[in-house]
């Protein structure tokens, strides 16, 4: 913005022309590949299907996460000293323990129109320290919406991230095109990305794109350490898609990571969510009984 100020005269001016010059980037394969993953999206999203069923396979893992020494030898945790001897490490070395676990294998079915969802549970368990004072665990469940890839805008945490597969990402997200690879016999292409500008609300991470279908194969993303986000850490996100009868690509996998340390500093002792999710048993469009839902 420039505010220019010019004094009072009588006498007029001559005409004052401001011209700026724009230099457009050429795209480049990177570029190229991700304007056909964006016209494509309509082909790979759920929202075409007119029903579809699966079975789902959800585990979370709840773990105090980068213990310190200290922690450990709480003199209030003596008596239950036994539980440290479970203390895993994370692939950064970090150490963490599992302190809750909740599994659960459910039938899920889906219609269109009219619009139907329907979950039928066929086993459920919940168990570690203290699972006798929970009762409800449905409130972690709502706390992970699903993330849909395609849209534009993904919400975590009551804020907007731009997808790097938004309409208009080339202007918030870097992209490079940096490996190939021949996956089930068809070829396919790394295409990483990053934000351009710290602090903005996107993500990082790479996606492997089918060559012929343009549709996203698997996906990897985590936020940067600038990124602020309150009271989460870090965040990573993994899915795998398979490839339905050669027409539609399906969620087969998600592996959600999720640190959150109320005190918002990241070098402190804080807690870790790792929710697990796998898909079997996929049917596309199957019919239904008229009073099924």
């Amino acid at each position: 913005t420039l505010d220019i100020y010019l004094p009072s005269n009588a006498r007029k001016l001559k005409e004052i022309v401001v011209k700026g010059s724009k230099k457009y980037v050429k795209d480049t394969p990177a570029i190229t590949l991700f304007r056909r993953v964006v016209k494509n999206k309509p082909n790979h999203q759920l929202d075409k299907l007119e029903a579809y069923s699966y079975e789902d396979y959800t585990k979370m893992e709840f773990d105090i996460y980068n213990i310190k020494e200290s922690f450990t030898k709480f003199f209030l945790l003596k008596p239950f000293s036994f539980v440290f001897e479970y203390t895993d490490t994370t692939e950064q070395e970090i150490p963490y323990l599992p302190v809750l676990f909740k599994e659960r294998i459910s039938d899920v079915f889906y219609r269109k129109d009219p619009m139907k969802t329907k979950q039928i549970v066929k086993a459920d368990h919940f168990s570690g320290f203290g699972e006798d004072d929970i009762e409800d665990t449905e409130m972690v469940d709502a706390s992970f919406e699903n993330i849909d890839i395609y849209q534009n805008v993904i919400v975590l945490a009551e804020k907007s991230f731009i997808s790097p597969f938004a309409k208009g990402a080339l202007a918030s997200y870097r992209f490079f095109l940096s490996d190939s690879s021949v996956m089930d016999n068809k070829k396919a292409y790394k295409l990483e990305f990053t934000p351009r500008r710290k602090g903005d609300l996107c993500f990082t991470g790479h996606a492997w794109i089918d060559d012929e279908t343009a549709a996203v194969k698997s996906l990897e993303i985590y936020l940067l350490d600038q990124a602020n986000l309150n009271f989460i850490n870090t965040f990573r996100l993994k899915q795998i898609f398979t490839h339905m009868n050669g027409v539609q690509w399906f969620k087969k996998l998600e592996q959600l990571e999720v640190s959150i340390n109320l005190s918002k500093n990241k070098k402190k002792q804080s807690f870790r969510v790792v929710k697990t999710s796998s898909r079997d048993n996929i049917n596309l469009n199957p019919e239904y009984e008229k009073d099924f839902f």
